[in-house]
């Protein structure tokens, strides 16, 4: 896989929705890219401080 392949793929990886092979493929892609390793990182760092965030006491309607 090429970095095109895996952003055009990254959501549906994230959601653990590829066939094995293909997971197998991003993942290996991601620890050997370091341009799309930060970007994996980079997003679940934000999925972590997301999850961590309270949400507010009073959301607009």
């Amino acid at each position: 896989m090429d970095c095109r392949q895996v952003h055009q793929a990254y959501s549906v990886y994230l959601q653990s929705k590829l066939s094995p092979q293909q997971m197998e493929w991003v993942a290996k892609h991601i620890q050997d890219c370091p341009d799309c390793y930060l970007l994996d990182q980079s997003v679940r760092q934000v999925f972590v401080e997301d999850k961590l965030v309270s949400p507010p006491e009073n959301p607009l309607p």
